[in-house]
């Protein structure tokens, strides 16, 4: 038995021809919080991916692309994917991905994070 395969998917893949995926699963962005505002955005393709893998019987997980700087903004970020997660079947875990802006001279909100802050706010999210 081979390797299982698994990939992510976010609005930047575009529409997707779910009848042409081979995967045996797929983690779908729910949704990012901004480098600069922090404000959560729901990924435009979130929908759309969520419905065309379950027709095509490919079992779903959601990631969440943070810039959370507080445990309050990781509580709304994990809210964000609960409150997902009852509008649809999810079967696969949920994925926190805490993010470098990549902005020059570290300009992202949450870039100048310590390493406890981060792991911190990554274990409120996970709670």
């Amino acid at each position: 038995m081979g390797e299982a395969t698994y990939i992510d998917v976010s609005q930047y893949n575009g529409v997707i021809d779910w009848n042409k995926v081979k995967a045996d699963g797929v983690f779908i962005r729910a949704a990012y919080r901004g480098y600069s505002a922090g404000v959560i955005k729901e990924d435009t393709q979130l929908r759309n991916n969520i419905k065309g893998a379950t027709a095509n019987n490919i079992p779903i997980g959601l990631y969440f692309m943070s810039q959370a700087i507080s445990e309050s903004e990781a509580d709304a970020e994990a809210q964000f994917c609960l409150d997902i997660m009852k509008q649809y079947k999810i079967s696969l875990p949920v994925v926190y991905d805490s993010e470098y802006s990549g902005e020059k001279n570290k300009q992202g909100r949450a870039d100048n994070l310590t390493r406890q802050q981060r792991t911190n706010i990554a274990r409120r999210f996970c709670d």
